[in-house]
């Protein structure tokens, strides 16, 4: 068993005429490495697949299609480059895993890349890169979006690709002030953010959501002409002091 087995793998990775495999709902825990580089379409959704390793994905040069919805891989289970050995991938889909932002270094080839249904809450200014000339559909429904100042970059980039990219499901779930609203609706507010221009990192910008709160930024400013006081105070009780014992 355990011969024919090999055997069937090494033939397989020997073949250059298939093209497209089916391997969906096969209760698959990892990628398989076994596959024949002249593959161009892979369907392995709904399986239980956790990781997605660079040195798979190498193997398989002219993949343009790659299937991996409904399985179970994190960001974190995405090796560092793995894309890189798959030129040609024009089409991604990872919709219902559990990613927690988009996969980085995707191949400047992608073309629709469907990221439904995961955990999602924002978008690194760097997620993009490479890919603005050639993507064209972005899915992104049921994920928990943040619209803050850290997605300014996005809503330019929205803007600036106009009717070129077809993005859905980028609705808001908080703030609670904008929750329902769509990101590329959110022009006034992401006028109002502080800081640097669209594309430089979320940490750099202040959300005027949370600036017109109040709070701290209130404390802080009642605080300043308290100190000044003080300051003024102990100089006079100084001097009095520096007096006292020239006499």
């Amino acid at each position: 068993k355990d011969f024919l087995l090999t055997k069937c793998k090494n033939s397989l990775e020997r073949s250059t005429s298939i093209r497209v495999i089916y391997l969906y709902a096969n209760q698959l825990d990892e990628f398989p490495i076994h596959l024949p580089p002249s593959l161009k379409e892979l369907h392995l959704q709904d399986n239980n697949i956790r990781t997605l390793p660079r040195s798979a994905l190498a193997k398989l040069p002219l993949l343009e299609r790659l299937h991996l919805d409904d399985n179970s891989i994190s960001t974190v289970s995405i090796q560092d480059r793995a894309f890189s050995g798959t030129p040609r991938l024009r089409l991604l889909f990872l919709s219902r895993n559990h990613l927690s932002s988009i996969p980085a270094g995707l191949p400047a080839s992608l073309e629709e890349l469907r990221l439904d249904d995961n955990r999602i809450s924002t978008i690194p200014t760097h997620a993009f890169r490479g890919l603005s000339s050639l993507l064209e559909l972005l899915l992104l429904r049921g994920n928990p979006w943040n619209c803050g100042c850290n997605l300014r970059w996005l809503h330019s980039w929205l803007h600036g690709r106009g009717s070129a990219v077809t993005v859905r499901g980028l609705v808001c779930q908080g703030p609670e002030s904008v929750r329902g609203q769509s990101l590329r609706d959110l022009t006034s507010l992401m006028e109002q953010c502080e800081g640097p221009p669209a594309g430089s990192s979320p940490g750099e910008v202040v959300n005027p959501v949370e600036k017109n709160g109040g709070g701290e930024d209130d404390v802080g400013e009642s605080q300043v002409p308290q100190l000044n006081l003080r300051l003024i105070a102990e100089s006079i009780l100084t001097c009095i002091f520096c007096i006292k014992l020239k006499h």
